[in-house]
């Protein structure tokens, strides 16, 4: 089994494409979008194959975080896969060549907060850059775009599937059409690539699929039904259970993908799903038969309302005509064995920007190491969220979780190993209405303004929430901007007169070396508020952080003080919200490691709180050494050219020695270098090739000086060069300050 996909789904994949492994038998493919739903089920069948088959593909797969893909799924840690960190728009590519190129990435969501421009720049630019590493460096003989079927827009009256040569065009007016437009644009660049390259560009329109990792969240119908279904009460749908829809199953879709691939026809595009339609009623009852038949379906959409699009449903006929392709495994199975993985595995949507299974972590989030297998505390039925409070609609579905607080034994750093909870992006700010804090905050900001000379300088608060302390950084002279999640808050803070700009610190935002960054960076300063202690990942929201500030930066960090929790024995300081709970020593720990030099830490406000004064570590300056080399290599040439040629040793062979010989270039103005040990003697130094030899040689072939280079040890070797050797030989000792004759 691989990434928890049952060994019977990937044997059918295997069966009904036993040309495909024959064809990509030793093959080296890349993929984008490797770590997504489609890209686990690639993945897979491939690892499956090569077990299988012994098919011997290797695979190289570019993601924005495989560091937290592998934390989730360990048996991706495999010889065959190799994962290449790296965004489509502007990181670089792995190095060629690769047979073939499997274009999976896209971001497939529509909602308020998701930065839309973004999204097409992704797929457009994003796309463009991969054909053009296709053409170049990768040598690829064929490329599989991973299209959409959002592509075609509304159908016309009377139409009730969509073909591949249809004329209907999603309408540029609304945002909502915004993928299916930037897909069309995609699509027209794989064409023009073949054209112009012959690069075999083949396009799988894809619908909609329905199987293990499929995110069930609101923008899935078919999640949202089948999460209803196994956990709560009754199945709701959202809208009036009008629209057509169609589903194939993840294991009938991974073939389809593999044959268009291999065997589908060069700038060709073929329909990817299910052409067995039905509506949303209808889907809602087959899932309510197929998993739970005991629970009501419940339609709360305005009936007679027009959905956006009333009827999505492909013709495959081409893909069934021109490549064999079938529907193998009936909706109804279908929904059986997602609902079945579903209950055992729990929800599919996990996010590799975030190391977590959707069961237990089992690696600290700062270091990688593994946590102690017994945790330090375990909580049960516990509060699931500390800011949002259920309400008489909620009450009946509001379930306590367990926590389980576990510590790190390599950096010592304590942590709950469950999900953060789903608002760990937002800022929700109670503390704002005190009048003690507000009081306590701004003479801590004028003091940081007045330490560190920030007025009038552009200063960020992370995770300004409403605008709470905004408006008091701004008192205190500095020009505060905000950077929050939440759009509403986002909002409320623009309202009232503040500058607030919606993001998190995450891979969509390196700045200054890469776009996109922040809109108002670089920032001279920045403060961060009991904020870093809900990031399930802190060293990369401190790196992009980092990423976005001006040089010698400097910045303000306050998490809660576990020292005091521990010291007053606070049990109920551990709640779902709070990641971590760190003491002094493992904040700064995390700090140091983030590449921030801590300047001041202390605990404050009733010692509740360590607040950490940060600047950006500033590049050590190391160019006094060029200068120093140069003195020493010009003092000891100096010291040479006294001396008839060849008349000079070097007395050391240690590291230091070695790299003088280098960096002064003594390669043939030197006779030999004499070294006492005798496992060097009759070698030579590495580079630069001259002989080791004994200290009797320089009896046997003498020479009229000698310098030494043997470190601490260089005085007792003058002295018995003196002794034992030629007291009249010319000597000179290395020391750190220059050439020193003795």
């Amino acid at each position: 089994m691989y990434f928890n996909i049952s060994e019977s789904d990937l044997d059918e994949i295997l069966q009904h494409t036993p040309d495909v492994w024959a064809a990509l038998k030793n093959q080296r493919l890349f993929i984008t979008g490797g770590t997504g739903f489609f890209g686990r089920w690639m993945l897979a069948s491939i690892l499956h194959a090569n077990k299988r088959l012994e098919a011997g593909i290797q695979v190289v797969v570019m993601s924005r975080n495989p560091a937290g893909f592998l934390s989730c799924f360990p048996e991706a840690d495999d010889p065959m896969i190799t994962f290449h960190k790296g965004d489509l728009r502007y990181s670089e590519f792995p190095p060629g060549p690769f047979s073939r190129i499997i274009h999976l990435a896209t971001d497939s969501k529509f909602s308020d907060e998701d930065e839309h421009l973004q999204i097409m720049d992704g797929i457009i630019s994003g796309t463009r850059r991969l054909l053009d590493f296709s053409v170049g460096p990768a040598q690829a003989k064929d490329f599989l775009y991973a299209s959409s079927g959002a592509l075609y827009g509304a159908l016309r009256t009377g139409q009730t599937r969509y073909t591949e040569d249809c004329d209907a065009a999603p309408l540029p007016d609304n945002p909502r059409s915004l993928i299916g437009n930037a897909k069309r644009m995609a699509e027209q660049m794989c064409t023009l690539y073949y054209a112009r390259s012959g690069l075999q560009t083949k396009v799988a329109r894809c619908f909609a699929f329905v199987g293990p990792h499929l995110p069930m969240n609101s923008y899935f119908a078919m999640g949202n039904f089948i999460r209803d279904a196994v956990e709560k009460d009754k199945i709701t749908i959202a809208g009036d259970g009008s629209p057509v829809r169609s589903y194939l199953y993840a294991a009938d879709l991974t073939a389809w993908l593999w044959q268009i691939l291999v065997q589908g026809q060069p700038n060709r595009a073929y329909n990817v799903g299910s052409d067995q339609s039905l509506d949303m009623k209808s889907l809602g009852h087959l899932v309510k038969d197929a998993v739970a038949p005991e629970k009501s379906v419940d339609i709360i959409g305005d009936v007679g309302k027009k959905p956006d699009l009333s009827i999505y449903v492909p013709s495959i006929d081409r893909a069934k005509n021109e490549l064999g392709l079938e529907v193998w495994t009936s909706l109804d199975e279908a929904v059986r064995r997602t609902a079945q993985w579903y209950a055992e595995f729990g929800d599919a949507d996990v996010s590799t920007s975030d190391k977590f299974t959707g069961k237990v972590l089992t690696d600290c989030r700062v270091c990688g190491g593994n946590l102690l297998a017994n945790p330090l505390l375990q909580f049960e039925n516990m509060p699931g969220a500390a800011q949002y409070m259920p309400d008489e609609d909620t009450l009946a579905t509001d379930k306590g979780e367990n926590l389980n607080v576990c510590q790190c034994p390599d950096c010592g750093l304590v942590q709950l190993n469950g999900a953060p909870v789903s608002y760990y992006r937002e800022v929700v700010r109670a503390a704002g209405f005190s009048d003690e804090m507000k009081a306590f905050r701004k003479k801590q900001f004028q003091e940081f303004s007045s330490k560190y000379e920030l007025a009038g300088r552009k200063v960020l608060e992370i995770g300004c929430g409403k605008g709470e302390y905004l408006r008091l950084l701004n008192d205190q002279g500095m020009a505060a901007e905000g950077l929050e999640y939440a759009q509403a808050s986002v909002d409320a803070c623009v309202a009232s007169g503040l500058v607030a700009h919606q993001g998190y610190l995450d891979d969509d935002m390196p700045g200054l070396s890469g776009l996109p960054g922040l809109p108002g960076g670089p920032y001279d300063a920045f403060v961060m508020l009991n904020f870093l202690e809900h990031m399930p990942d802190p060293r990369k929201a401190l790196k992009n952080l980092r990423a976005n500030l001006a040089d010698g930066g400097i910045g303000l960090i306050e998490v809660p003080n576990f020292d005091m929790i521990v010291k007053e024995g606070l049990f109920s300081e551990f709640i779902s919200d709070h990641l971590f709970y760190f003491t002094r020593d493992t904040l700064l720990n995390l700090l140091n490691i983030s590449g921030f030099e801590v300047l001041d830490c202390q605990a404050v406000w009733h010692d509740y709180s360590l607040s950490a004064t940060v600047r950006i570590r500033p590049q050590t300056d190391l160019s006094d050494f060029s200068v120093e080399q140069n003195k020493i290599s010009a003092e000891i040439n100096s010291f040479i050219d006294k001396h008839a040629p060849g008349q000079v040793a070097i007395w050391g062979a240690g590291h230091q020695a070695l790299a003088v010989i280098s960096l002064a270039k003594l390669a043939g103005r030197v006779k030999y270098v004499v070294d006492s040990a005798d496992f060097k003697q009759g070698k030579f130094t590495p580079a630069t090739h001259l002989p080791i030899v004994s200290p009797a040689t320089l009896i046997s072939d003498p020479v009229d000086a000698v310098i030494v280079m043997a470190a601490s040890y260089s005085d007792e070797v003058a002295r018995v060069i003196r002794r034992d050797y030629d007291a009249l030989i010319d000597v000179a000792v290395l020391r750190s300050f220059g050439l020193e004759k003795v």
